[in-house]
């Protein structure tokens, strides 16, 4: 049992979905990328810490789920922006 179950944390979820609106208005990939992420685990110590058992493990599990595609993405796309950059020695 890892839900804490607390009510007052409820205010946490504002500041997740918050950033999950801020990365509506983001047109570059990484930082999309990078705000989603940011979101998903702030969503996901929310579910831990706030929310009752039943809601909690759907909560964290497709949130963590969420993370991992997000910071694979994120990867993906720092890779690309950039390491496209290459120096030469002369």
């Amino acid at each position: 049992m890892i839900c804490i179950e607390n009510n007052s944390f409820n205010f946490i979820s504002d500041i997740g979905f918050f950033c999950l609106r801020i990365s509506y208005f983001i047109n570059d990939p990484y930082y999309l990328r990078l705000c989603l992420s940011i979101s998903c685990t702030i969503i996901f110590i929310w579910g831990i810490i706030a929310l009752p058992e039943r809601a909690c493990y759907s909560t964290i599990i497709w949130n963590f789920l969420f993370l991992l595609i997000n910071l694979y993405y994120a990867r993906k796309e720092y890779i690309i922006k950039f390491n496209s950059v290459t120096l030469t020695i002369q």
